[in-house]
């Protein structure tokens, strides 16, 4: 849907221009993203991903595998990926965001731009707005 019927619609409609595709998502949304990025069965045209408090434990932490199977595919990532937490999320929110992170440094994709910041005294609920506005603060 995103890339065969609502970009071509948003090109046509109203001209949007395509020089760098951003896909965010907050929660569920973060996972949605992590998914379309490590996912190889349909092409994407996103070239920067936003995790903002993503449900990694979603699914038997699927996104773990989804991210080992790429791997043995490819060393390779040309895509810019910000992930990012509230310290008051919970204890296990923040363990597997600690060790996505570390996973995926460990990695050392080649071409791929990552950063990750923890928020310090936030929540769920806070932490997808300022997840947006500290990624666009540092574009």
């Amino acid at each position: 849907f995103l890339t065969e019927e609502l970009h071509p619609f948003l090109t046509n409609q109203i001209g949007l221009n395509h020089q760098e595709s951003i896909l965010y998502g907050h929660s569920l949304g973060g996972y949605f993203a992590l998914y379309t990025m490590f996912q190889q069965s349909q092409t994407h045209f996103f070239d920067v991903f936003i995790a903002a408090s993503p449900n990694l434990m979603w699914a038997d932490a699927y996104l773990f595998k989804l991210e080992e199977t790429y791997f043995q595919t490819t060393n390779k990532l040309p895509k810019k990926l910000y992930l990012s937490v509230g310290d008051l999320e919970g204890a296990s929110q923040n363990l597997f965001y600690q060790a996505f992170s570390e996973k995926l440094i460990e990695r050392g994709y080649a071409e791929f731009d990552f950063s990750v910041e923890r928020f310090s005294n936030s929540t769920h609920r806070n932490t997808p707005i300022k997840a947006f506005k500290n990624f666009l603060n540092n574009i």
